[in-house]
C-alpha cells in the first residue's frame, strides 16, 4: 500500500470516529437531560465519565491505524500507539514524513561526486 492510499485509510477512519463521536455526545445530551430531570444520579454519575471516553475514540482510532502501518512497515508499533494516543493527527503526520524520509533514503542515487571517486 503506497503512501497516498494509507493517509487516505487514514482521513477515512477518522472522519468515521469522529461522526461517532458526534452522534454519541448527541445521545449522551439527550440521556443526561433525562438524568436530571429525574434526578436518577446514579445514571448521572455513571455519564460524568463517559464524555472523557467518548472523546478518546479518535484518538484510539488513529492509534490503531498507527500500530498496524507501524508493524507492517517494521518499526516498533508499541511507540506509535503511545505517541497516536497523545499527539493524535500530529503523530499520524510525523509517521507519514518518517515513512516518507525512509523511502527517499533508500531511493536516493548516489550523488556524482561519489561516482567519481576513485576507489583505493
Amino acid at each position: 500500500m503506497n503512501l497516498r492510499q494509507e493517509a487516505e485509510q487514514l482521513a477515512l477512519i477518522y472522519i468515521l470516529a469522529y461522526g461517532a463521536v458526534l452522534i454519541l455526545q448527541l445521545l449522551m445530551t439527550h440521556f443526561m437531560g433525562e438524568a436530571i430531570e429525574s434526578q436518577s444520579f446514579s445514571s448521572f454519575n455513571f455519564m460524568s465519565w463517559l464524555p472523557i471516553t467518548i472523546a478518546g475514540i479518535p484518538s484510539v482510532a488513529i492509534s490503531i491505524w498507527l500500530f498496524i502501518r507501524a508493524k507492517s512497515n517494521g518499526y516498533n508499533p508499541y511507540l506509535w500507539v503511545l505517541f497516536g494516543l497523545f499527539g493524535k493527527l500530529f503523530a499520524a503526520a510525523i509517521f507519514c514524513l518518517v515513512r516518507v524520509y525512509d523511502g527517499s533514503h533508500l531511493t536516493r542515487s548516489p550523488s556524482k561526486d561519489a561516482q567519481s571517486a576513485p576507489l583505493s
